[in-house]
């Protein structure tokens, strides 16, 4: 999934995004705009129950724990580890 679409012109707005993987010349242009673009990791299992909760409660199961490091083969890809908001606070994506 690419983090900003093919556009005409700069970004004009500055955004602050959390992305698993970006291109550089996106991220340039949301850093030029004043943005800031932060790289996390999410194992397969915390994505799927990051935008999926009610997958795990289907199934009967628990949701995963938030992954407590990154993999020593992605170290220097990622900024910081993407963390599993409470089940309480939780929201469903369509």
């Amino acid at each position: 999934m690419y983090a900003w679409p093919q556009t005409d012109g700069p970004l004009t707005y500055p955004i602050n995004v959390q992305v698993s993987r970006v291109t550089e010349s996106a991220k340039q242009s949301i850093t030029q705009a004043g943005g800031t673009v932060t790289q996390v990791y999410y194992n397969k299992l915390g994505l799927k129950a990051l935008l999926k909760p009610d997958w795990f409660e289907k199934k009967g199961r628990l949701l995963p724990r938030t992954v407590q490091r990154i993999p020593i083969k992605d170290q220097g890809l990622y900024d910081e580890v993407g963390q599993l908001p409470p089940a309480d606070n939780r929201t469903v994506l369509d």
